[in-house]
């Protein structure tokens, strides 16, 4: 797909996703959906590679590489998190510190990384929900996500 087609593609996942009527559609057509948008944001970072400026402080190279992708991808949680990451680099540079690692690196191998790691995580879940749909299991939703009982709905489809 060229550039402005995933960019398209990407705008209409979105869109969807912020949707009422997402909400309401079954949890593997959800996590389809969630899976196929993380994918797209993949391949448009693969296509649009950014440089690191070197010479700035990091959390400067990270504010920068947030200006980047608000041109790439629509608001939401993969530019939140270049801005924490900021956010992040700034307190360590005023000598807060900071217990977790934070590794370095230009800054669009780090956002490809995350956007991998969100991708993989997307495909688990839709993996659950699929195998969910296939034994009968209750689907539970929790703050990590989704998980399964293990245990067939009860055929009314409300707990005991």
């Amino acid at each position: 797909m060229l550039r402005r087609e995933l960019k398209e593609r990407l705008r209409e996942l979105v869109r969807t996703e912020a949707s009422a009527e997402f909400q309401r559609i079954a949890e593997e057509d959800r996590r389809m959906l969630q899976a196929d948008k993380w994918q797209c944001v993949c391949d448009l970072l693969a296509l649009a590679a950014f440089p690191t400026r070197a010479g700035v402080t990091r959390s400067a190279q990270w504010r920068e590489a947030a200006k980047r992708l608000h041109d790439l991808v629509p608001p939401g949680e993969l530019i939140d998190w270049a801005l924490q990451q900021a956010d992040i680099a700034r307190n360590r540079e005023r000598g807060v510190r900071d217990l977790r690692p934070h590794p370095d690196g230009p800054c669009h191998t780090l956002v490809l990384d995350y956007a991998r790691m969100r991708r993989d995580k997307t495909r688990v879940l839709l993996g659950r929900a699929r195998a969910a749909r296939e034994t009968g299991a209750d689907i539970v939703r929790g703050p990590s996500g989704v998980f399964t009982t293990g245990e067939p709905a009860p055929p009314s489809g409300k707990p005991t």
